[in-house]
């Protein structure tokens, strides 16, 4: 069921209307909050939430399907409408950042007020699903993160088709950020990371909506007449395995390697060149043998700048990756 949450007046246009999709089962003990875009160009998390809502639809209308919601999922697409309609991470006319914004202010600007609203609707969760894309202009291969690791996040990560769970540092701003909320109140909730933002990669979104799907079964929120849910391996790193890469020299990053490599200590992965003459100014290796889940895509850099991030979970005799 598709149900407005607010409907805010332009000055000029349309109202701009802001949007929950629910689906209520037979028992309805348990909800399951999956909350999509965050920034206006998250279209990863817009077409992952259009396939999800096609097939819960297709469930709730289908009295005949071998599938069974039973308990409550509620979803919100994009939670920066505003950002959404003009492809940029936040609305022109005002630069507040939606994920900036929580727990949001009844009385505040459109993304204050889109932000409350999301805070108070997802606020007694059961579990949380965050539908994200890699910072700006970096590409990541296709994983989880957690900020806990429990076994409640182990459980909900092998039941997915995801290869690598990680736990990530908690950031300085992290308490005006949505996912702070459900960390805050100890809800068992993960984050999908993959792709980069301002583009779809059909990889990473065939991917998370298989793993919302093998989600949802192994918490019996919807059940299937035949078929049972699967447990996979899944390669969990603490934030103590994660190393991030970063310039020497100012210049132009080309990458010679793509994320999900895997790669060998002293391997190259761009190098930083002129600008103006292409003498290649400094090389980019890697520090240790790892995984390469994020790379940086905008080729202008500046001394410190973060090249990549690599993943080194210690006692690991072989990697089930290939280039």
């Amino acid at each position: 069921m598709k149900r407005k949450l607010l409907s805010i007046p332009s000055p000029l246009g349309p109202d701009t209307d802001f949007y929950q999709f629910e689906w209520t089962g037979t028992d309805a003990e348990e909800t399951l909050s999956i909350v999509g875009g965050l920034h206006g160009d998250d279209f990863n998390a817009i077409e992952i939430s259009s396939r999800l809502i096609a097939f819960l639809d297709q469930i709730e209308s289908n009295p005949e399907s071998p599938y069974q919601i039973r308990e409550k999922i509620q979803l919100f697409p994009t939670v920066n409408p505003n950002a959404f309609e003009t492809g940029s991470p936040v609305w022109p006319s005002d630069g507040l950042d939606a994920d900036m914004s929580f727990p949001g202010n009844d009385a505040g600007e459109p993304e204050e007020r889109y932000a409350r609203a999301v805070y108070e609707a997802t606020f007694h969760s059961t579990y949380g699903v965050l539908l994200g894309s890699e910072a700006r202009h970096f590409e990541s291969h296709p994983h989880l993160q957690c900020m806990s690791l429990r076994r409640i996040e182990k459980k909900m990560a092998r039941a997915t088709s995801f290869p690598l769970l990680r736990k990530i540092k908690t950031p300085t701003s992290f308490k005006a950020r949505f996912f702070h909320h459900w960390t805050e109140r100890q809800t068992p909730a993960l984050i999908f990371c993959g792709g980069e933002r301002g583009r779809i990669s059909t990889r990473y979104c065939d991917l998370a909506f298989q793993a919302l799907i093998d989600l949802l079964m192994a918490l019996e929120i919807v059940t299937h007449s035949t078929h049972a849910s699967n447990k996979r391996e899944t390669l969990i790193f603490p934030k103590q395995c994660e190393t991030i890469v970063s310039s020497k020299q100012p210049g132009l990053f080309i990458p010679t390697v793509q994320p999900g490599a895997r790669l060998e200590k002293d391997q190259v992965l761009g190098n930083v060149r002129h600008p103006y003459t292409g003498e290649t100014l400094e090389s980019i290796v890697a520090p240790g043998d790892g995984l390469l889940v994020s790379l940086r895509k905008l080729p202008l850099v500046y001394e410190g700048d973060k090249i990549a991030v690599l993943l080194s979970p210690p006692k690991l005799r072989f990697w089930p990756f290939s280039h």
